[in-house]
């Protein structure tokens, strides 16, 4: 039988791998549930005016910098911007509606995704305007694809570790026993710092990339890329929470559950 204590515990494993388990799938596809997940995305709308002021003319007098097209098509082929750019921890993708609407088209997923933002917008960008992109956005981390790359890369990674760690102490924690119980609180720990360290990464990673380039101007016209926090995001600290919590009743339980299967069971001496 399960340990009350150790019971709070097993909850809060389960209730941060399901959490995590969201945050994990957001963009790996175009399902209606997947693409309203989201770690960052970035809206820009506004950039193709920031292009024009760049060189000195009126913001309708640039052409084809967005791709307006219903089909999808691929990322990278110069064909143009799209509206809004969505990241998920595995890959990104676009689309030319807002915020979990239809995509335009999905990155291929992988293990190590890395977060590039200005190299995405630069290889749709159309290649007469890759000049203007290079002029008018300003030099900072937002373009600095070896350290975001590299970040990112790794902050995956510890993440990934710490998901499975979470998994595994949920069912460590179903073993009636101190050592069980022990275990569980130290891989939930082990979990939690993994999960902990990932996120920090990431919510650096955004906030730095958020203030270099929200809000910056081309000859007094808004720059128009807008990044902002995705609600996936928050879902992994919420889970990262949850992983947290999950180490004290486990603790509790170590300390008072049973030592071995058999340590309640009476002797044959003691029956006669």
């Amino acid at each position: 039988m399960v340990n009350i204590c150790a019971s709070g515990g097993i909850i809060f494993s389960v209730v941060a791998v399901v959490l995590l388990a969201f945050g994990e799938i957001g963009q790996i596809n175009t399902s209606v549930v997947t693409r309203h997940l989201r770690i960052v995305s970035v809206s820009t709308t506004g950039f193709g005016a920031a292009i024009a002021a760049s060189d000195g003319a009126p913001p309708d007098a640039v052409k084809g910098v967005y791709n307006t097209g219903t089909l999808a098509s691929a990322n990278g082929t110069n064909a143009g911007l799209r509206m809004t750019y969505e990241w998920g921890l595995w890959n990104y993708c676009a689309t030319n509606g807002g915020l979990g609407s239809s995509r335009s088209y999905c990155s291929k997923r992988q293990f190590g995704e890395r977060f590039q933002p200005a190299k995405v917008l630069y290889n749709d960008l159309p290649v007469k305007y890759q000049g203007a992109f290079n002029a008018s956005v300003p030099a900072n981390v937002f373009r600095d694809d070896k350290y975001l790359g590299a970040f990112s890369m790794g902050a995956q990674y510890i993440l990934f570790v710490g998901a499975i760690l979470a998994a595994l102490s949920m069912i460590v924690g179903l073993g009636s026993h101190r050592i069980a119980y022990l275990a569980g609180a130290i891989i939930a720990g082990l979990s939690f710092l993994c999960l902990a360290i990932g996120l920090v990464i990431y919510t650096i990673m955004i906030s730095r990339v958020m203030k270099a380039v929200n809000g910056f101007k081309v000859a007094d016209v808004a720059g128009g890329l807008h990044f902002t926090y995705g609600n996936g995001l928050w879902i992994m600290w919420a889970a990262t929470g949850a992983i947290f919590f999950a180490i004290v009743p486990f603790l509790i339980a170590c300390c008072t559950g049973r030592s071995s299967s058999i340590e309640d069971e009476p002797s044959k001496e003691e029956e006669y």
